[in-house]
């Protein structure tokens, strides 16, 4: 996979099974919004740190998300390219508004083998 976008419990999830290497080995871009470093404190030299720029969409998706959910939706959005998200409300919005999404056991499985 070229370009992704994280969301926090992804990164988390992989970081404490000490996997995070696995992303670096699959994506080319790897991107996490403002709010998810925040939210993980993660920060490797393969992954690219990005604000959202289209605020009110973050403030629409948090009425019924997290912060780091949002804004990782928000800015696959605007980077038209896929999120990783597990939350299966997170993944509902973010099939809605046309973003693609992959799940973390997804992502490993199809866009990790090589």
């Amino acid at each position: 996979m070229e370009k992704l976008v994280s969301n926090s419990t992804s990164l988390i999830c992989l970081e404490r099974i000490n996997q995070l290497d696995l992303l670096e080995s699959c994506v080319k871009e790897l991107y996490i919004p403002t709010g998810v470093y925040v939210e993980t404190n993660i920060s490797l030299p393969f992954i690219q740190q990005k604000e959202v720029t289209n605020t009110s969409v973050v403030s629409s998706l948090r009425i019924h998300l997290g912060l780091g959910e949002s804004e990782a939706i928000a800015l696959a959005c605007e980077l038209k390219i896929p999120v990783m998200l597990d939350d299966k409300k997170a993944r509902s919005i973010a099939r809605n508004m046309n973003v693609p999404v992959v799940g973390t056991k997804i992502s490993n499985k199809r866009y990790c083998s090589k």
